[in-house]
C-alpha cells in the first residue's frame, strides 16, 4: 500500500511514509529476523533510496534533519538474505 501511495503523493509525504515504512520494518525484522519478506522489502526500500534524486534529498534534509540513506550495495545485501 505504501508503494502504491507514493507514487501519487508530494514528495513531503513520499518522505515521511518512507521513514515510518522503514520504522516498521526494523520492527519487523527485530521480531522474526528470519522472515525473507522483510528482507525483501527492506532491499525494495535501500533501492528506492539509493535512487532519490537531488531535490528529493534536499526536501528529506529540510524537513527531517537527516535525509535517508541507502545504497545499492545495502539493497543487494538485503535481497540475497531473502534466498
Amino acid at each position: 500500500m505504501c508503494g502504491i501511495m507514493a507514487e501519487y503523493d508530494t514528495v513531503q509525504n513520499k518522505i515521511k511514509n518512507g521513514y515510518i515504512f522503514k520504522d516498521h520494518l526494523d520492527k519487523a525484522i527485530e521480531l522474526k529476523p528470519q522472515d525473507p519478506l522483510s528482507y525483501y522489502l527492506l532491499g525494495r526500500w535501500c533501492y528506492a533510496v539509493a535512487q532519490l534524486s537531488w531535490i528529493e534529498r534536499k526536501v528529506a534534509a529540510t524537513l527531517f534533519g537527516d535525509p535517508p540513506s541507502a545504497t545499492v550495495e545495502d539493497a543487494l545485501n538485503n535481497f540475497l538474505k531473502v534466498q
